[in-house]
């Protein structure tokens, strides 16, 4: 499944991930650790983190949500 959008942390090297199937992951681009969101559903249309890094927001064509993250999300 491709990629459909990519947004970068603000301060941390790690990305949130959405794919055409509804699947949100987050990672360390190169690592193969990730932490998957949700696993299926509708395709995301929008994905940001808050300026904080400690919130993930996340839409689709019917809903928004915002995901709290734990500070000790990956080892740094």
């Amino acid at each position: 499944m491709a990629v459909e959008l990519v947004a970068a942390h603000p301060a941390r090297k790690l990305v949130a991930a959405a794919y055409g199937n509804g699947q949100i992951v987050i990672a360390q681009p190169g690592a193969r650790d990730e932490l998957a969101l949700k696993i299926a559903g509708p395709t995301p249309t929008t994905l940001v983190w808050s300026s904080d890094g400690k919130m993930l927001a996340i839409a689709d064509s019917g809903a928004v949500s915002l995901v709290t993250l734990p500070d000790a999300l990956f080892k740094s």
